[in-house]
This record gives C-alpha cells, structure tokens and sequence, in this order.
C-alpha cells in the first residue's frame, strides 16, 4: 500500500535533499583524506578520547566530562565512526563528522532560505558560503566547529520562525539547538542566553492566555536543564564532585594571554561578517520586524562575546566562535530580503550581493600575501602533533629507563591523550585527574615520573595545573625536576626509599 500523493510529493524533496547532503559529505571527505596532516588538533583529541571510552578505560570517562572547555558531546558524535574505523595514521572519525556537519550545515541553510520565499537569492547565498574558503577548511580539517554553527543555525532559525509564526515546532529546535550546543562548545554557551532572553523578551511584549508563558518557558529551557543536570551528576559519579568540570573557571590564569581577534587565516571577513549584521540590525529596526531584529542581535552576539572572551583571557579556540559569524550573517540578509513587507528591487539587490562579497574578501585574504591582519598561529595540526610524538615518546622511554627497570610516566591532561595516540607503551600512562598519594600506592616500586604539558592556553586549563598551581614552574612538594622535552616537562616522584 502506499503513501497518499501528498505525502509523497513531501518525501521526494527531502529525499533529494538527504541524497545530496550525502553526495556533498562524501565529496568533503575525499578532499579531507588528501589533506590528513592539516586536521585539527581539537579533533585528534576528542577522537582520543573516543579510543579511550572504546577500549572502557577511566581515563576515557573522565575525559568525556571532567572539563568545559572539553565538553562531551564533540567524542560523543565521533563515536559511532571510531567504533567501525580503527586507523591511527589518520583521524578518520573526525574528518568524517566535519564533511557531514558541513553538508548538514548548507542543506539547513537552504532550506531555511527556502522557506523564507527567498527565490534564486537563496543559491547566491548558499554558494557564497559553500565556496568560501574558511567554511571549506572546516569541512576538510575534522574539527568539531560545523557542529556548532549547525545547532546555532537551528537555534536560530527556530527562535525566528516561533516569533514570526508561533510553530510550536520552531520551539523545539530552539529548545534541542540550544541545549545541544551547551554541551558542545563552552564559549558559545553564553550565545544560549541570548537565546532564552530574547524568548522571555517575546513573551513579555505579546499578549498570552493563562499557562501559556509557563509553558513555553518550560519546553524551552527543560531540554538545557535537562543536559547541564546530566553532566552535574556525571560529574559526582566519576569524578566524586558534581562541579568538578567547572573548577578550572575560578583557577588562576597560568596560561593567560591576551588573544588578537584575527581569528582564522583572513580575520577581515569576520569583522565584514559582523558589519553586515549591524546593517540587517538597522533595517529590521527601522522596518518594525521583531524577529528580524532578534535574529541580527544574534548574529551580532558572536563578535561580542569573542571580544568579552578575548579581554578575559579566555578565548582558546577562536574558530568557532568567529566562524559562526559569517553564516549568521548570510541567513540575516536571506531573512531581511525574504520577509515582508519586501525590500525595493534595488536594495534587494545590493542586500543579496553581500554574501559573495565576504567570499570574495575570504579568498583575497587567503591569496594575497599579509592581507590576512593577523599573526600566523602555532602549528597544531595532525601533522606536528605525530611528529611531536615520534620525536619525544621514544627519547623519553630511552630516558626513564636508564633510570630504572620499572619506570612509569603518567602522562597529563587531554594534550597527554593526543600525544600517547592509540597504541601507548606500557610505559606512559594516560592521566586525566592525577593524584601522587594514589599514584604512589598503586604502583609501589615503580620508578614514578609525571610529564607536564606547558601552560599554555587551554592546556593550563587542564586539572593538573589548578590542583597543583605552578606545577610547570615550581614543581612541588612530592617532586623533583628532571628535564623538558619540548612542550613537556618531566618530573620524578619522591618516593620513600624502600
């Protein structure tokens, strides 16, 4: 029996649509495999956490949630990859998240222009995010940042469809985008309260029946309590505190460093970004569109809260944070183009053309030499991250047993995974939450060694460094220095003489 016609005439679209999200993912991982030493760091890691919950280790639970700036759902969604697909000389897990996240992410944003009766606007649009250069290298470098511009594009296109329309529906994909992308990414963690204040705002400015407030507010923010009340009690099951992931928060800044907002290769399209949804801003205020104005005031939140960030010595990984302006910025001219009452042929026009511009500005700043405004970051790509290991891993074991016949080095914080890779000798040991009185009882009369990563962004982060403050620097009471080895620095542990 089939399907009534018009049931079917709803399927083929999505069909069509499903089939070239394919199409476009195994596209991106073609070229993500031709370009595997370039893979991002943060992906490397989440992905050696994933080998660590894998193989059922403790270290591997206490990775997934001891930390917000490593939240639990980038392993989480690399998981079913990493369980099918074993290759330690490349990431193939993350690569291949990060070309389905970007197919997902185009085929969200045409379907959101579509329905926003946009016409042939909408593939000029579309295109000039499909063929920038900044969304390209994360299609391709299997980090988790088009994750999060996906679930910040689905919390943002529900919150303005439920202003303009009250779809009930739109609520949802307010409510799960949100809470989602808390347990993805913390900086943007603060984005979410925009969210919610520009839902109460609306409530407030709208007439409503009894219970009706309550209930929005509930769907809305219960799927967010939900998700930061799973990873609180997480937290008091593994780790025997329930904020334990928070602790970093309030820890000195070891690493602190005042980081210069040239975020990516070409740090001009993302202030282009931001002045093009200041403009939409105006134009939805001066048009009376209230869902035009809360959609811009999102598209604008980025930029402040990465300068807020910045100022605060905060802001270790900039992509996300940044990237996610610029398709931000592309659905607010699609929405102020597409919405009544519509905008002169004109200005529609020139409206439509900014979308290519920033491409165009993306590509100048990746082809013009100095034209990017911005100091070249630190090599931290899949590439020197194995050659890190190759080079230091065996000088190491060469020299902790020369010392001894019994020597164990334990390994610290989520650097430490990503430098063990998956097959660690028997040798290192991997450290998320290191204790020197547990240490000393569990392995007794072994030569103990602990290797440090240096404080530097979001590794000072790491718990090592606010449970033992300065231990880079200073050591501490139960060790003694022994020697660096690049980033790392060794320490031996006193021990009673047996």
């Amino acid at each position: 029996m089939g399907f009534p016609g018009h049931n079917t005439s709803r399927l083929k679209p999505l069909a069509l649509g499903l089939g070239t999200v394919l199409v476009l993912a195994v596209l991106f991982f073609a070229v993500a495999l031709q370009r595997v030493d370039q893979s991002a760091r943060e992906g490397v890691i989440a992905e050696a956490v994933c080998r660590q919950l894998l193989t059922n280790t403790t270290e591997g639970r206490q990775a997934l949630i001891s930390s917000v700036w490593w939240p639990p759902l980038a392993p989480l969604l690399r998981m079913p990859f990493a369980a099918v697909i074993e290759m330690e000389s490349c990431p193939v897990a993350s690569l291949l998240l990060s070309s389905l996240a970007g197919a997902g992410v185009l085929f969200l944003l045409n379907r959101m222009l579509q329905r926003w009766n946009l016409g042939w606007g909408r593939w000029l649009l579309v295109l000039s995010l499909a063929l920038n250069p900044l969304f390209l290298e994360q299609c391709w470098n299997g980090s988790s940042t088009l994750v999060v511009t996906y679930l910040i594009l689905l919390a943002a296109y529900g919150l303005v469809e439920w202003v303009a329309r009250r779809e009930m529906r739109m609520l949802v994909y307010v409510a799960i985008g949100s809470a989602l992308l808390f347990l993805a990414n913390f900086e943007l963690s603060a984005w979410t309260l925009i969210v919610f204040l520009l839902v109460i705002a609306d409530l407030a400015l709208r007439p409503a029946a009894p219970g009706q407030r309550q209930a929005v507010l509930i769907l809305a923010f219960l799927p967010l309590v939900y998700a930061a009340g799973l990873w609180v009690l997480m937290n008091w099951l593994i780790m025997g505190d329930g904020l334990y992931f928070l602790h970093s928060l309030a820890a000195p800044r070891v690493g602190r460093e005042l980081v210069a907002l040239a975020p990516l290769r070409f740090g001009t399209v993302t202030f282009l970004a931001g002045a093009v949804s200041l403009l939409m801003l105006l134009l939805a205020g001066l048009r009376q569109n209230r869902a035009g104005v809360y959609l811009a005031t999102l598209a604008v939140a980025p930029l402040v809260l990465a300068v807020s960030f910045s100022a605060a010595g905060l802001l270790w990984d900039r992509v996300p944070v940044l990237f996610c302006l610029m398709p931000l910025a592309i659905i607010t001219v699609g929405y102020t183009v597409g919405s009544p009452p519509g905008l002169r042929s004109g200005v529609r026009h020139v409206a439509l053309a900014l979308g290519p511009v920033m491409a165009i500005v993306a590509w100048l700043g990746l082809l013009l030499p100095g034209a990017s405004g911005g100091a070249a970051a630190a090599p931290e790509d899949f590439a020197a991250l194995t050659a890190e290991r190759n080079h230091w891993l065996p000088l190491i074991e060469r020299h902790v047993s020369e010392q001894s016949a019994y020597p164990k080095v334990f390994v610290c914080g989520y650097d430490g995974l990503a430098f063990l890779g998956e097959k660690a000798d028997p040798v290192f040991v991997p450290a998320l939450d290191f204790n020197f009185n547990k240490v000393k009882k569990d392995y007794e009369g072994h030569a103990l060694y602990v290797l440090v990563h240096r404080p530097r962004n979001r590794s000072a982060m790491d718990s090592i460094h606010w449970k033992y403050k300065q231990i880079y620097t200073l050591g501490s009471r139960s060790t003694m220095y022994d020697g660096d080895w690049g980033d790392w620095r060794l320490f031996i542990i006193i021990q009673a003489r047996r």
